[in-house]
């Protein structure tokens, strides 16, 4: 069973966020800043869990529908938003090439306004199931220009 306190290497984060959980004294925003592959996508996702178990004590569960769901991204009060890649397609070349999956170039990932739009538009609707509505930007630094 995972725990809030399993992730290496950020203790002081993690009490400051815990005691904010455990005060109910939760700010509107975090930013979870730092290199790729530290943990701030998990320190996120374990935070929503904790925010909204169901069977929360001291910690969350880990094994109600909530944490079920968060788990594998369908929970609806936690939207999150990743950089997704973008394809082109090579016109006229229709006739020339045999595999038309070559006609598709995919671009860099990135986040686009169109996905910051659909993450306001569910804030602005009432909470479905939950204490918590979360909101997580992955990668946040792929947003393009439009969308930050």
């Amino acid at each position: 069973m995972s725990n809030f306190f399993d992730i290496i290497g950020h203790k002081n984060n993690l009490d400051l966020l815990y005691k904010s959980a455990i005060n109910n004294k939760i700010l509107n925003a975090y930013l979870f800043y730092g290199e790729k592959g530290v943990g701030k996508y998990t320190i996120a996702k374990k935070y929503a869990k904790l925010l909204n178990c169901l069977n929360k004590t001291d910690d969350f569960c880990d094994e109600c529908v909530v944490c079920y769901q968060i788990n594998n991204n369908i929970f609806p009060d936690v939207y999150i938003i990743q950089p997704t890649p973008e394809n082109i397609v090579i016109e006229g070349m229709e006739n020339i090439v045999k595999n038309k999956d070559d006609l598709i170039k995919p671009i860099k990932k990135q986040i686009v306004v169109d996905d910051i739009d659909k993450l306001s538009k569910q804030f602005s609707y009432k909470k479905y199931n939950s204490r918590y509505r979360i909101g997580i930007i992955d990668e946040s630094d792929k947003m393009n220009i439009n969308a930050a």
